[in-house]
C-alpha cells in the first residue's frame, strides 16, 4: 500500500524445486512417491512449501537428515533457528516433537529432534516415510 518508494514491491518471484532428503556424509539412494517444493520470494523473505514421500530405499547413505535443494541460499547472518510451520513427519524413529532447523549459508534444512535438539540421522527414513512442511527464510 502507499504511494511513497518506500513501499513499493521491488522483487517478487514463485516456483518450484525439487526437494530431496539426503545426508550430511553421504546421500541416500531412495525413490519417492512424491517430491513436491513450491515458493515464493518476496524481496529477501522465501517461503517453501515442501512434500516428501518415500516409496523405496536402497540405501540410506550417511550421517544426519537433511532436506536438500532448497531454490536459496539462506542469509549468513541467521542462527541456528526452528522455522517450520505445519511440519507433519513420518519416519522410522520419529518422536513426535520434531523441528526444521535453518543455518547460515546452507542450502538445506536440518531435520532435528526437538526434545533432545539433536539431529534425525539418515535411518530414521523409512519405506512410505514422509515430510510434509512449510517455512520462511531471509536470503542476503
Amino acid at each position: 500500500g502507499g504511494t511513497g518508494a518506500a513501499n513499493q514491491l521491488d522483487d517478487y518471484e514463485e516456483g518450484t524445486w525439487t526437494p530431496t532428503f539426503t545426508g550430511s556424509s553421504t546421500a541416500p539412494s531412495l525413490t519417492y512417491t512424491s517430491q513436491t517444493g513450491k515458493y515464493v520470494k518476496v524481496g529477501n523473505l522465501v517461503t517453501v512449501w515442501i512434500q516428501l514421500r518415500i516409496d523405496t530405499i536402497s540405501s540410506y547413505g550417511s550421517g544426519n537428515l537433511r532436506v536438500g535443494g532448497l531454490p536459496f541460499t539462506i542469509n549468513s547472518n541467521v542462527a541456528e533457528t526452528g522455522g517450520s510451520v505445519g511440519l507433519w513427519l513420518s519416519m522410522a524413529s520419529s518422536t513426535g516433537y520434531e523441528v526444521i532447523q535453518q543455518r547460515a549459508n546452507a542450502t538445506q534444512l536440518f531435520v532435528m529432534q526437538n526434545t533432545t535438539n539433536s539431529s534425525h540421522t539418515v535411518s530414521a527414513m523409512a519405506n512410505g516415510g514422509y515430510l510434509r512442511c512449510t517455512t520462511s527464510y531471509t536470503v542476503d
